[in-house]
């Protein structure tokens, strides 16, 4: 009976004689030279690195019964005894930055590897959002689709607000919205964008007004009043109606550009050769350009061949009836003046 007792005994210590059962390590169990005690765990804060704005900070989680945790890293060493598998600290700072912390516990004076938490503290409210895309603020287009791009910082989550609502998680300094409005009529839309960082600070409002003009009209124009215009002179002036603060383009046998005020614009071009001057005339508004509106100005300085008489086929002409019909070739797009015995015009469209 003492033999087997003995036996016993033996069995029971080598059993316990262990590399990681950290049970038995509490438990007075025998150690061998290489037994580990895991490392305790972080369970709140529930992110590494953690950003917050506050000034104190918890940090708590799962530990080994009965060992004892501890804290170190900023200046803010503590110690606790693991009680129900559980330990917390309370920790806190005054000032912004990176706070770095390590957690070990020790049991049967065997400790364990350390558990990083970094607490990044952040009270600075992050910079408005950007626009970037489309390049003008207000922005006009005929187009009822946009992509509303920017800049943002890294981490932070973008807010879009106003005429249509949305968020985008900042990945890489840059986000990005996508808006629809097939559908809706010709109207201005307002937007804010804004960005709360991951320690819960938010900016001011970036804001972008959009102008769906689906219309866009070319620039009218009234001065010259036909093209194409004819004309013996060395100048002309271009003018007509547009749309107030849009930048009015010439371009062409000319080049010129001015701001539309009063709904009006005007050019003056002058020529000293003889031929046809091809102008167009377009409008910019917020980015977006309009259709272009043509002109031909022909200058003509040298007079045209006298009309021709081809019927009747004989000059002087004799008849016994009261009744002629005098006619010939001619400049297309002159005017046939007739005069002596009887007046008259005719305008020649077809030689």
């Amino acid at each position: 009976m003492k033999i087997l007792t003995i036996i016993t005994t033996l069995f029971f210590l080598s059993s316990c004689v262990v590399k990681d059962k950290n049970e038995c390590l509490v438990a007075g169990c025998e150690v061998s030279p290489g037994a580990i005690v895991s490392s305790p765990r972080v369970s709140s804060p529930g992110s590494n690195p953690y950003y917050s704005s506050g000034s104190s900070l918890t940090i708590s989680g799962s530990c080994i019964d009965g060992a004892t945790v501890n804290l170190t890293g900023y200046g803010d060493d503590q110690s606790a005894t693991c009680t129900s598998s559980s330990y917390s600290f309370s920790v806190s700072t005054e000032s912004d930055g990176a706070k770095n912390f390590s957690l070990t516990q020790t049991a049967n004076d065997i400790t364990s590897s350390s558990t990083s938490l970094v607490w990044n503290r952040d009270t600075t409210s992050p910079a408005a959002p950007t626009v970037t895309a489309p390049a003008f603020n207000p922005y006009s287009s005929a187009a009822k689709s946009l992509t509303l791009s920017g800049a943002c910082e890294v981490g932070s989550t973008v807010s879009l607000g106003g005429a249509g609502t949305g968020t985008y998680t900042c990945s890489s300094g840059t986000y990005s919205f996508s808006i629809d409005k097939v559908g809706a009529a010709d109207a201005t839309f307002n937007y804010s964008i804004s960005q709360t960082d991951r320690a819960g600070n938010t900016s001011s409002q970036t804001a972008f007004e959009w102008e769906i003009n689906s219309l866009n009209p070319a620039p009218t124009i009234s001065t010259p009043p036909s093209s194409p215009y004819y004309s013996s002179g060395n100048s002309i002036t271009i003018s007509g109606s547009c749309r107030n603060g849009a930048a009015v383009n010439l371009t062409g046998f000319d080049t010129q550009s001015e701001t539309c005020s009063s709904s009006t614009y005007s050019f003056s071009v002058t020529a000293n050769s003889d031929g046809a001057k091809n102008f167009s005339v377009t409008q910019t508004y917020s980015g977006t350009i309009s259709s272009a509106t043509s002109l031909v100005w022909n200058r003509d300085t040298t007079n045209p061949s006298v009309p021709t008489v081809t019927a009747p086929a004989s000059n002087p002409y004799s008849s016994a009836a009261k009744i002629l019909i005098l006619s010939g070739a001619c400049e297309t797009g002159s005017t046939v003046a007739f005069e002596g015995d009887g007046t008259g015009t005719y305008t020649c469209s077809s030689g």
